[in-house]
């Protein structure tokens, strides 16, 4: 790639294209130890790669009708997942968008419509009383905890086994709802949200 005018990215993993687009290669799978990479020369710099396996084995195939290549995206539980695993490993500092990324998908996977068709089919919808986003949240953390790993499903339980320091659920929860509590509805509503991604993660 560098043949071809790539330039070297300030992190290990980053290459910039000749169209200033920013291009991650990160390897994962058996090239892993302990769900992380080293990265060469010596090592020195490592990174997380817990979950990038599950999320491949779930990713979507876009075809690209334009150039004709066929690619893997992910999909929204591989994201939830990579995103709930970063939320546990990265510094109180950087995370919390990760926790707010989660938050829309809760929020919006029933606009699938597999989802929503599930939600009816499998009565999820009524222990929600018929709240569609409700059952939504809940069928994502369902579908996360069914993609995950037992090594990823390990960093989940730390999260839902503690409740009040920086890495438990409630502190998950408090930084996914970006709402101003002074919008008491709209803040209620998300809290409603989480809580029923949660109970679907609880549901093993």
């Amino acid at each position: 790639m560098i043949e071809q005018g790539f330039t070297a990215g300030k992190a290990a993993q980053r290459l910039v294209s000749p169209d200033r687009i920013l291009v991650d290669i990160v390897p994962y799978g058996e090239l892993s130890t302990k769900g992380k990479v080293e990265w060469p020369p010596n090592g020195d710099i490592q990174m997380s790669v817990l979950g990038f396996t599950e999320a491949s084995n779930a990713a979507l195939v876009v075809n690209m009708p334009e150039s004709g290549l066929c690619i893997k995206v992910a999909s929204p539980v591989g994201i939830t997942l990579l995103k709930l695993i970063s939320w546990a490993e990265r510094d109180l500092t950087n995370r919390k968008k990760d926790a707010v990324d989660i938050a829309f998908l809760a929020n919006n996977y029933y606009r699938l419509p597999m989802i929503e068709t599930r939600s009816f089919e499998e009565s999820i919808v009524e222990m929600f009383d018929y709240n569609i986003q409700l059952a939504g949240a809940y069928c994502l953390g369902l579908d996360v905890i069914e993609l995950a790993s037992t090594e990823s499903n390990f960093v989940i339980d730390s999260i839902l086994g503690q409740t009040h320091n920086k890495h438990g659920i409630e502190k998950f929860k408090e930084e996914a709802n970006p709402i101003s509590a002074s919008v008491q509805s709209l803040s209620e509503y998300l809290d409603g949200v989480l809580n029923a991604f949660e109970s679907g993660l609880r549901n093993k």
